[in-house]
């Protein structure tokens, strides 16, 4: 084959001319469409297949230009002409014109992205440093939309969201940054950023979309500020799928953010200190697959997470984020949900504690092992005194819940209020926050404003566990047992959860509707849970359904029992509302003082108590 005259036929059949021009016209097409169908939120298999086509269509339109020409007269077989070179020129005017055309729009594309994107945001940046002291730096990340046409990779979008805004609650400097999950609730909201923004009442939203292929993942992020209602930074980044790779890509996310909202934070100082997590991808994708679970807060979720964490740490056994997230999994699984026996827990969450001290001298890390140790010693060991030093010496903003939690178990009622109203108002999207303000409410004898707030935040917050679970308990005790029911019958249809908490709730709502042979299969679920040694305090909750009934001796007995047991409920057994009736019982005292309480026992204000006898 004579290759200058073959090479001198493809180019008079503009075979060359042709590939560039299909080339430009696909890359405008793949460009148009990355960008639109996230906006009409069309399935993302959708741009997968028009990039097929497009892959496909090239080796085609190259034999279709090799066959035919396209002339003034319209297709036709392409004919093995000897001339003329102003005949082919002639030809060719048309094409050229075509592939100057269609490259314009394509350089016309990179300069829009570049200079709308990144000049945008500079110029914004010049108009917002200029009002520098009225800038409130608060900021919200939203949950990542999964653009993979995968839904099991949910874990991953949810995962960088949830570390990017980790991230940015390192930064001293910043005002308010809202917990991440305290936006997974609008993960599938219909309200548009502005509204989002004004529930949290912060001024930016971050949010944005991932699609992962293969060993490749595209992360496109925007930045809303929320009082001009307008971009203030877009960009997207593709990058390899490894650890290194993401957790930089994660850090200059967090960076770009900060310097957008106020390029006067210093941030250099604050977030390259980091170092890389682990080096392991897997071990990485076992623990990012770790916190979704964990976040459900549910029994399974909980189960699921411990497993996900503990494969991270055979795969890298110095990770020590899978240490600290496996710590706190095996906290959670022994006090609430039922998932291992409630000492193995604490011994497992203790082990885990230690391991990040033995590892790490970072004062965030020394800081957690703190509050996690003094956390585990309240809730597994009863460990009032801690407690109450602590409580009386101050805690610090990022144990609010527990501040909460203990005013309710020691009676500080008004303290209560106080904690509950302050953090329900900064996190409007915390379902826990508004639960425990309702909570707070109903021990002052505030019933009807109780029940204003588990109504309002009921439709907000249907799919999230602890909410659903706390509102549960509230109504019950309200004397609202459709709502009671209402939640429990949401919690078993999403998570499937037989922790005892629920059984008890189960079980006291069948005695009320009067259906007692499913009564008696929950009661007996209750009892299999005790015998095989559960967490989640299976034999505080049995106390509590038999004083539900007026069976008090039984009441007492299985108080008795649980404080053998050192259930962890019995942390309540101040203010249990249900026991109303026994405080004044000798073995019920005897029980209070064992337990090591730093106050007297009170008797429960009977307004209350009427709501639930």
């Amino acid at each position: 084959m004579d290759f200058k005259n073959y090479f001198e036929e493809l180019k008079r059949r503009k075979v060359f001319k042709t590939a560039i021009a299909y080339i430009a016209a696909a890359w405008i097409i793949a460009q148009i469409t990355a960008d639109l169908l996230p906006i009409f939120e069309i399935p993302p298999f959708i741009q997968k297949v028009i990039l097929i086509i497009l892959i496909v269509g090239f080796p085609a339109i190259l034999i279709f230009a090799w066959i035919y020409d396209v002339t003034p007269e319209g297709i036709r077989k392409t004919e093995r002409v000897q001339n003329p070179l102003t005949e082919r020129r002639k030809k060719t005017r048309r094409l050229n014109a075509a592939i100057i055309s269609l490259l314009s729009i394509a350089v016309l594309i990179m300069i829009y992205d570049q200079f709308t994107i990144s000049e945008r945001g500079n110029s914004e940046i010049l108009t917002l440093v200029a009002k520098e002291d009225s800038i409130e730096r608060s900021v919200a990340v939203l949950p990542f939309k999964n653009w993979s046409g995968d839904s099991s990779l949910e874990y991953v979008s949810d995962g960088i969201a949830d570390e990017i805004t980790t991230n940015l609650e390192d930064i001293e400097e910043l005002d308010k940054v809202i917990a991440f999950r305290q936006t997974l609730k609008y993960k599938y909201s219909d309200l548009d950023l502005k509204q989002i923004s004004d529930s949290l009442d912060v001024r930016f939203i971050l949010d944005g979309s991932i699609q992962l292929s293969g060993d490749k993942i595209r992360v496109k992020v925007q930045l809303l500020d929320c009082q001009t209602n307008e971009y203030y930074w877009k960009e997207v980044f593709t990058t390899n799928w490894d650890t290194e790779e993401i957790f930089t890509l994660q850090n200059e996310v967090t960076r770009r953010v900060v310097e957008k909202m106020d390029k006067e934070v210093g941030v250099d100082t604050v977030l390259f200190e980091k170092q890389l997590p682990t080096e392991s991808t897997e071990a990485y994708e076992y623990y990012l697959k770790g916190l979704y679970q964990e976040r459900k807060g549910s029994q399974q979720g909980i189960a699921r997470s411990i497993e996900f964490f503990s494969k991270a740490i055979e795969l890298d056994s110095t990770f020590i984020q899978a240490y600290k997230s496996l710590s706190n999994s095996y906290m959670y699984g022994g006090v609430f949900n039922g998932v291992n026996e409630q000492r193995y827990s604490w011994r497992s969450s203790k082990k885990y504690v230690e391991k990040v001290l033995e590892m790490s001298k970072d004062e965030g890390d020394l800081r957690w092992a703190k509050q996690r140790m003094r956390t585990n010693s309240y809730f597994f060991e009863w460990d009032f005194d801690l407690m109450e030093k602590e409580y009386l010496e101050g805690f610090d903003d990022n144990s609010y819940l527990m501040k909460t939690l203990y005013e309710f178990n020691t009676g500080r009622f008004e303290e209560a209020l106080q904690t509950a109203e302050l953090r329900a108002d900064r996190y409007p999207a915390c379902g826990v926050c508004q639960a425990y303000l309702a909570n707070a409410l109903f021990f002052l004898g505030r019933l009807n404003e109780s029940t204003r707030v588990l109504d309002q935040n009921f439709d907000l917050f249907n799919d999230n566990y602890t909410f659903l679970r706390e509102a549960a308990i509230t109504y019950y005790y309200l004397g609202d047992y459709s709502k009671s029911q209402e939640a429990l019958k949401r919690i078993r249809f999403i998570y499937n959860d037989n922790s005892p908490t629920i059984l008890f709730l189960m079980a006291v709502n069948y005695n009320v509707s009067g259906d007692t042979n499913a009564e008696k299969e929950i009661l007996d679920s209750l009892l299999e849970q005790y015998r095989n040694q559960n967490s989640g305090s299976p034999a505080w909750n049995l106390a509590k359904y038999y004083a539900h009934t007026g069976e008090y001796e039984n009441s007492i007995t299985w108080l008795q029992r649980s404080f053998e047991r050192y259930d962890v409920e019995m942390i309540w057994l101040r203010t249990e509302p249900l026991f109303a009736p026994i405080r004044k019982d000798p073995r019920y005292l005897e029980i209070y003082k064992n337990v090591g309480f730093p106050v007297p026992p009170e008797v429960f204000p009977e307004d209350v108590s009427r709501t639930i006898q």
